[in-house]
């Protein structure tokens, strides 16, 4: 079975996660915590901002 250049690059960037991982590094663990938490935030952020967005906006009547 031949793989090709893409199946490679999945599996060299597969294999590099499990031995980050079986390594136990905590500050990657910790920056990733951080980084989920402050796009989580974002995301609810802007969420909300739409959502008042569109409820202040007057809906258009075509008669």
């Amino acid at each position: 079975m031949k793989t090709t250049q893409i199946a490679r690059y999945a599996i060299r960037l597969n294999y590099g996660q499990v031995n980050e991982f079986a390594a136990g590094s905590k500050s990657s663990d910790r920056t990733t915590v951080r980084s989920a938490a402050l796009l989580a935030a974002l995301g609810i952020g802007l969420s909300s901002f739409s959502m008042k967005q569109m409820l202040t906006k007057q809906p258009k009547r075509k008669y």
